[in-house]
This record gives structure tokens, sequence and C-alpha cells, in this order.
């Protein structure tokens, strides 16, 4: 199976804040560009009151989020609440502390945070990939391809707004001050195996075209091209 099938929205963030997947283009309040993991640039939060705004799409019962995160110091990846919809998620990168992940449904908090098992180093790139299954309510972790610890999670927000490097209107205490890059949805659950290839090594695979073939298909491909060699 392609990465590329079931692709919900996609942000290389190659100074610009298009959405290559589903048209969902961002608006920038603040965010800048710089050093990026994959392409030309990454977006750049400062930690104080610089945020994207996405539009609104829902991600299905069963999604994946994925994307290439620095961190400079403790703070926000990203804060998610719906707009005009009492359902809203969170997901927290922070120096010193695993990739962290809460839901509510209006009513509250999800019982706690959900968190995976690795702690975040600061100044390095890091692959997160949280994959949430709403029908049975449980979140699942990679850190950088490796799985990273499963957790039940009830309440599980679907149609979400979403902000990149902190949520509208929250305190410089609750933004990302690092960069995000290549940050990918999908309308199903990625494989290990599909966690281990956007990993890639720690080099990284960025989304689109050739690069976007499973890593199952491409050993079938060097086969074929080696028995013709």
């Amino acid at each position: 199976m392609s990465l590329l099938t079931n692709l919900r929205a996609l942000w290389h963030m190659n100074n610009n804040w298009q959405c290559s997947a589903g048209g969902y283009h961002g608006t920038a309040y603040g965010a800048t560009f710089g050093t990026p993991k994959l392409g030309a640039a990454s977006g750049s939060f400062d930690g104080v009151d610089d945020y994207v705004a996405i539009p609104p799409f829902d991600v299905g019962n069963i999604h994946t989020l994925a994307f290439w995160g620095l961190c400079r110091d403790a703070s926000y990846l990203k804060d998610s609440q719906a707009m005009g919809k009492e359902a809203r998620f969170s997901v927290y990168f922070t120096t010193g502390l695993p990739i962290k992940f809460i839901s509510g449904n209006g009513a509250g908090w999800s019982g706690g945070w959900k968190s995976a098992n690795t702690i975040i180093t600061a100044n390095t790139f890091h692959l997160g990939i949280i994959v949430v299954n709403g029908s049975t309510e449980n979140v699942s972790f990679y850190l950088n391809g490796a799985p990273n610890g499963s957790v039940f999670c009830p309440n599980i927000a679907l149609n979400t707004t979403f902000w990149l490097g902190g949520r509208e209107g929250a305190s410089a205490g609750y933004r990302l001050n690092g960069l995000l890059d290549e940050v990918a949805f999908w309308n199903r659950a990625l494989t290990a195996e599909e966690a281990l290839e956007l990993y890639n090594g720690g080099a990284g695979i960025e989304l689109g075209g050739g690069a976007a073939v499973s890593g199952r298909r491409r050993r079938m491909m060097a086969m074929r091209e080696a028995m013709y060699v």
C-alpha cells in the first residue's frame, strides 16, 4: 500500500502554508520558516504568539497524525480545538517529556494525559506518529519509527479545527518554541512498517511521488530490477 493511500491532509512547510492534500491551506499569525528536516523549509514558531490556523476537516473515526518536530524548550507542539463544536484534542511535544495526547468531548477531558514512553531531547528533529482509533478508544504512539506505547483514551474528538504551533489565544507558555515539518493526517491507521518507512533511518521521506511507495513494494521493485542487472 502506498503511503499516499487515504492521505487526508499534508503540509510540507516549504516556504508556504499550503496543504498538498485536501486543500486545507493554513493562515500564519507570526509564524515564519526555518531550517528544514525535509524539503526547502520548516515552519518556525517563537513560543510567544506564533501559530498557523487550519480550516476544519473531519479526520475520521480512525486516523493517524505524523510530524517532524524540533523543540527548543518545554512548550506545546500543537493545541487543537473545534470551532463551534464541543470537541477538542491537544498534542504536547515537550523537551524532557514524552509526546502526550489528550482528547475531550465537551463534557471534559478524557481522564488525564495519554503519554508515549520516550522523552524528547531538545534541538533535534524527532518523528512523532500518533494513531487514533475512535472505535476502540485506543491511541498508539511511534517515535522515530519505533513503537512507543499504546493507551486507552475515551472521548476521542473527531471533527476539529487545528492550530499548528499553539492554539489561538493561548499564553506564551503553551506554544511551541521550535520547528514543524511534514505534518500529515491519514484517514486510516498507519502500520508499524509504514512508521519505520517514514523515519527512513532518520533521513525521513517527503511524501509525494515515488517517495511515498510502501517499503514492501519498494523492496519488490528493487528485487525485480536486480533480476535484470
